[in-house]
């Protein structure tokens, strides 16, 4: 299995949102689960949270602060896992 990466957080942006992703911008977090910003042109940005099945513990734990970027951002949130 391959690390997530920001494409693959550009092409999960695209399939949820429908509209076409310019960037996509990684942010440091766990081992184990990886948290992307995902800009648009033309619709609000939001976060891309994708973990190992394994780390599903971690990530529900990660939420809160995630919540605060979202709030702050206005940015709301995926999370995918793989």
């Amino acid at each position: 299995m391959s690390m997530p990466s920001a494409e693959a957080a550009i092409a999960i942006a695209l399939n949820v949102t429908g509209h076409s992703p310019m960037r996509a911008q990684s942010f440091t977090t766990g081992a184990r689960h990886y948290v992307f910003e995902v800009e648009f042109a033309d619709w609000p940005p939001v976060v891309v949270r994708m973990g190992d099945q394994t780390a599903h513990a971690e990530m529900t734990g990660a939420v809160p602060p995630f919540r605060i970027a979202e709030e702050a951002r206005g940015a709301p949130s995926l999370d995918i896992g793989f």
